[in-house]
């Protein structure tokens, strides 16, 4: 069980702090309340914010397990062996192929088709280091090395779609091995979810992309993850009033949900709020704040209040470090409840507001 504290309670609000940091996983772990010293946890990488959000509400094994916990460790470490894999997949691609969903890097790439990909090949000591200044590369490999292999492969139209399917095959892979070792495969998670209960045309899968095929993928692996880690569904929906969300927050505990949300998918910056709440600074994002409309990102739930007529949600993000000595590192941000349920998604990742899959996953919490 994990303990919260409650920043503010009353009859129209809630407020929860996660403990900051994380337990040191060097310390050994007993069971009963954790009691390990708490030690920074550095902000997501890559393509594991769901990984580090649902962090925030499961419980933490660590490298020095009792033997109790055996069974957890086992779960956590293929779990993190996962998170591991994913990383080194990114690191191993050029920095611009995490610009393949913006609009610049989209344009950059698919203007690189193959005849202009032998272009530059051949003036590559000309034009190598206009473009890959250090600064560019930030540590990751050259992009020219990629411009090779889509020439020598020619089966793709330009760098963007080259590089989208060497991106999403790299995942997929590690993604169906993850499945395989928690003792499952795609066939039976397909079987499992892929059903007209769960509101989807039979053979759905077949009939996606390769990258769409990674995103519900990665959906599945994430719900398989929460349900090794003994989270479970939350029966709030978004359809539903701001009132039971409230109840939901204030009978179970901080929620995790994932959609068009979090700091991420904005672009614009937030502003720091002139109120305070426990002497901690609120973050807000001005109306018409200028955001990335496809990108999706997962948060945690932390709070909800009810100003007269207007509604309001607080969440965390794994954007941002958690630090034990100083928990303003952990920044709380505020949208309108409006902004929730227009831009949540489903636990398969589709924006509708009635789905049988549910919305949002929740942990076992003790409140001080």
């Amino acid at each position: 069980m994990l303990s919260l504290s409650i920043l503010e309670r009353t009859d129209t609000s809630i407020l929860y702090e996660i403990p900051p940091g994380k337990p040191d996983p060097k310390q050994k772990r007993t069971i009963g309340e954790d009691t390990r010293n708490r030690v920074t946890q550095l902000a997501y990488k890559g393509n594991t914010c769901w990984y580090y959000t649902l962090k925030f509400i499961r419980q933490q094994i660590g490298k020095k397990p009792c033997e109790e916990l055996t069974k957890e460790r086992q779960i956590e470490k293929l779990c993190s062996l996962r998170r591991k894999a994913y990383t080194q997949h990114e690191n191993s691609l050029p920095a611009v192929a995490d610009q393949l969903f913006t609009e610049k890097g989209s344009d950059v790439l698919c203007s690189i088709d193959l005849a202009k990909a032998k272009l530059y090949v051949k003036n590559k000591q000309a034009i190598q280091p206009m473009i890959e200044t250090p600064e560019a590369l930030e540590g990751r490999p050259s992009l020219f090395p990629f411009i090779e292999e889509f020439i020598k492969e020619g089966k793709k139209n330009n760098m963007h779609e080259f590089l989208l399917d060497k991106k999403f095959k790299g995942r997929n892979e590690i993604d169906l091995g993850f499945l395989i070792n928690l003792g499952t495969n795609l066939e039976e998670v397909l079987a499992s979810e892929i059903t007209t209960a769960n509101e989807y045309e039979k053979n759905h899968y077949e009939t996606l992309n390769k990258l769409e095929k990674s995103s519900l993928l990665g959906f599945f692996v994430c719900k398989i993850s929460a349900e090794a880690y003994g989270l479970q569904k939350s029966s709030w929906t978004p359809l539903q009033k701001i009132d039971c969300l409230m109840k939901e927050l204030q009978t179970k505990g901080p929620l995790y949900v994932v959609g068009n949300l979090g700091r991420p998918t904005y672009v614009d910056e937030p502003f720091k709020m002139s109120q305070k709440i426990s002497e901690r600074d609120i973050y807000a994002w001005r109306p018409g704040a200028t955001r990335n409309p496809d990108l999706g990102h997962a948060i945690l739930l932390v709070g909800a209040k009810k100003v007269q007529d207007k509604a309001f949600v607080y969440f965390i993000d794994s954007v941002d470090p958690s630090d034990p000595n100083d928990r303003s590192k952990q920044k709380i941000y505020m949208i309108s409840y409006t902004n929730l349920t227009s831009n949540i998604c489903d636990l398969h990742g589709r924006g509708q507001q009635n789905s049988p899959v549910g919305y949002a996953y929740q942990g076992t919490f003790k409140m001080n």
